[in-house]
């Protein structure tokens, strides 16, 4: 069994803008799972999501225009993510480091490394709350708070959160997310254009300027209501790529459409017609979210077994649209009525990377146990 922590001499350049852009504060790294990167007065931290393990600490000292990384601690807890050899360990976190500061043209490096990764990592589940038009200001408040005294509360928690409120209470969130670290934030939905006359519309553009990394896409209550096709879809999606920010986009079949045998037909049409248009880079930007229509907000639940069959189906397509690589390490969460009693066993399926919550995160309580029920998943 390797070393828990390991100390790698580490001889590695940058200059001082590029050290000014890391010092700016949190980077998310969209690779097979989401990182996200600290800096203080001497060391880079790379975690493993929000409030997750720290994953890599590099030391650094400033030499005239130039700053130097010196050392590189790895966690290589067996349970954790650190790599095996010191070599490959090197290699990952310059790669990381390069594919946000964008200082070398590294796509070849990241898609190597995703090689390297998705063979030894498993996909990081996600349980993301999607309270769409519910609570006041106040109320929001309340919640919030209550959310993270009872994340506070775990000491082991591995998974990555996200929280999508009402676009009022997106500031409200991002600010929380700052001080707390233990969340993500992601917005509903947003508009298909960048900018200009459209009344009551909010851009990709405006979300991201507010620190909002995440917006769904597509969940069925937009497409009934709001008549959102595909077409308009995959033109959300490339806002939100354009602007540094991951979709998480729903898919899923209404009652009708399953019991006419028609539920893998319509997911795959969706898929490529609103996501699969993405290239092998930015499709690792993206989640998937599969809601059976006929689960939401009814109290029915896809069976395990049910989740399980479209899911595994969705990643199938997603190997044969892009390979084998990009398709272990896309995420697909799980939304029809999960809640912190069926949560294990939805979980526990092997291409169910997580779920988007509905009615259960409006409360604390239970949105916080589909938080701990994630995070122990595989557990024996």
């Amino acid at each position: 069994m390797p070393e828990k922590n390991v100390v790698i001499p580490l001889d590695m350049t940058i200059s001082k803008e590029e050290m000014a852009i890391i010092q700016m504060g949190s980077i998310p790294t969209s690779m097979c799972v989401k990182w996200f990167m600290y800096c203080d007065e001497d060391t880079i931290r790379y975690y493993f999501s929000y409030g997750g393990v720290c994953v890599y600490e590099a030391k650094y000292k400033y030499e005239g225009d130039i700053v130097k990384i010196t050392e590189l601690r790895v966690n290589r807890d067996p349970n954790q993510y650190g790599c095996t050899d010191d070599e490959e360990d090197k290699r990952w976190f310059s790669a990381m480091i390069k594919s946000k500061l964008h200082f070398s043209d590294n796509k070849q490096d990241i898609k190597k490394f995703h090689l390297i990764k998705s063979k030894s990592l498993m996909r990081s589940k996600i349980v993301a709350g999607n309270w769409k038009m519910n609570l006041t200001f106040d109320e929001a408040q309340t919640l919030v708070d209550d959310i993270l005294d009872r994340l506070d509360e775990m000491d082991d928690l591995n998974c990555e959160v996200i929280i999508c409120p009402p676009f009022p209470y997106l500031e409200l969130l991002t600010d929380f997310e700052f001080d707390e670290q233990r969340f993500n934030v992601g917005a509903q939905n947003c508009s298909a254009y960048d900018k200009g006359a459209y009344t009551g519309e909010v851009s990709a553009k405006m979300l991201k300027s507010i620190d909002v990394d995440y917006c769904i896409v597509g969940h069925s209550e937009r497409r009934k209501y709001f008549g959102e096709t595909n077409e308009v879809l995959a033109e959300k999606i490339n806002r939100l790529i354009e602007n540094n920010m991951s979709p998480i986009y729903c898919v899923g079949e209404v009652l009708e459409e399953r019991e006419a045998g028609r539920h893998f037909e319509v997911v795959k049409e969706q898929l490529e017609k609103g996501l699969f248009h993405l290239d092998g880079d930015a499709i690792y930007d993206a989640i998937i979210a599969y809601e059976p229509v006929w689960a939401i907000g009814t109290g029915k639940t896809a069976t395990p077994e049910q989740a399980q069959e479209m899911h595994a189906y969705i990643r199938s397509l997603i190997k044969e649209h892009y390979d084998e690589a990009t398709a272990d390490d896309i995420r697909i969460l799980y939304g029809g009525s999960c809640n912190a009693k069926n949560a294990t066993e939805l979980f526990s399926q092997p291409d169910v990377d997580g779920g988007l919550i509905g009615g259960a995160s409006l409360k604390a309580e239970d949105f916080v146990s589909i938080c701990d029920q994630a995070s122990h998943i595989g557990e024996e």
